[in-house]
């Protein structure tokens, strides 16, 4: 299958398809291609962070190792059009996981350093970056909230919000501003 160019895979997701021209340019500017042979590594679990990855095409597989009987288990996988490594982006803390190709992939990073450059010269595509990764978060959270509730025998509140409600908070009011400009 033929690759599209980044900026086509990057109009398809939500919040880099509000992006002008210019700023969607700007961030596949700032974006590295990489390519990950069936098997490779793209990093391992404790590795300092400071990246994360855009799945463009292929399929990886997140693995996290328990400490104490250094059993390691797939926690998740990503596909095209996900993306892998955001913590450490926001944090620069230590990865949380070991992620591992489970068929050739194309991926693009994207570096701290790079964000901190794009708040500077394309400040809507640096917000779109944050509001994706915080609605990315999010959703992570509540599928672990929902985990964590299954396992306790809890039910969650009636009046609880939706797993993907990622149009209200302060993602909300970015996506707002976003769509705006």
């Amino acid at each position: 299958m033929p690759e599209l160019p980044v900026t086509m895979v990057l109009r398809k997701i939500p919040a880099f398809g509000l992006l002008n021209d210019r700023d969607l340019l700007a961030l596949a500017d700032a974006l590295r291609r990489r390519h990950l042979s069936l098997g490779a590594q793209l990093f391992e679990q404790g590795d300092p962070g400071g990246t994360m990855h855009l799945v463009t095409q292929g399929e990886l597989s997140i693995r996290w190792q328990e400490g104490v009987s250094e059993q390691e288990f797939e926690v998740a996988r990503v596909g095209a059009g996900e993306f892998v490594g955001e913590m450490a982006l926001l944090d620069l803390g230590p990865r949380s996981a070991s992620v591992v190709a489970r068929r050739e992939c194309v991926l693009y990073e994207l570096a701290v350093e790079d964000l901190m450059l794009l708040e500077e010269t394309a400040p809507a595509a640096a917000s779109a970056v944050l509001a994706s990764v915080t609605a990315l978060l999010t959703d992570r959270i509540r599928h672990v909230n929902g985990q964590i509730e299954a396992l306790l025998g809890g039910h969650a509140p009636a009046d609880a919000p939706a797993a993907n409600a990622t149009d209200s908070g302060v993602f909300g009011r970015l996506w707002s501003r976003l769509s705006k400009s």
